[in-house]
């Protein structure tokens, strides 16, 4: 590659004279310790800088003013910002779903514990009942007993009643048949007396 002057220059001279403009015009050869070169940085600044070969890939030392710098440390910061927000949003996550986790178990835990409790509160509510009913059932049959007895009761009076009342109908059947036949004979005998004086 032939250069302005017509030297032929290859691409390892021209990176090499990029790193030595860069390395004068920012004066770090007086910087280093053992460097050979000690011109002043003015007169490295003052001579032409060589050429560059390939404009598209090196940035030169014009266009890295404060101001470029100041952006490019700009866009550092902000990198390590949102670097540093979406950690910190990633944490945020993470805390808010081992939360809801956390709080999905204790409803879980609460829903399983009131299922318990209605459940053996209706099963008491439902033995109470059976044991209300039956005894409801045992009064009633009791009830229903003495109603009986006292039925029964009433019934045999009334037997005994008719009972004594067919004695004592007899009886008076009894005492009108010796009436009867204490008047047939007491007619007979004067019947007998009447007829045997008008023989006489």
């Amino acid at each position: 590659m032939l250069d302005r002057a017509g030297h032929d220059s290859s691409p390892g001279d021209a990176m090499e004279g990029r790193v030595e403009e860069l390395w004068h015009r920012f004066g770090l050869h007086n910087s280093v310790p053992g460097s050979g070169n000690s011109e002043p940085v003015s007169s490295q600044q003052d001579s032409p800088p060589e050429e560059i070969s390939d404009p598209e890939t090196y940035v030169s030392s014009e266009s890295k003013s404060p101001t470029a710098e100041t952006a490019d440390t700009d866009a550092t910061v902000r990198s390590s910002m949102e670097h540093t927000d979406a950690w910190e949003t990633q944490r945020q996550i993470s805390d808010e779903l081992a939360e809801a986790r956390e709080i999905r178990a204790q409803l879980s835990q609460q829903r399983d514990q009131i299922y318990a409790e209605v459940t053996e509160r209706v099963q008491g509510i439902v033995e109470s009942a059976i044991v209300r009913a039956q005894g409801e059932i045992a009064d009633l049959k009791r009830h229903a007993i003495d109603e009986i007895k006292i039925v029964l009761k009433r019934i045999e009076a009334l037997q005994q009643e008719a009972v004594e009342e067919l004695k004592i109908q007899r009886i008076l059947n009894d005492v009108d048949q010796l009436k009867a036949t204490s008047e047939w004979m007491t007619t007979s005998e004067s019947s007998t007396f009447v007829k045997d004086g008008a023989e006489g």
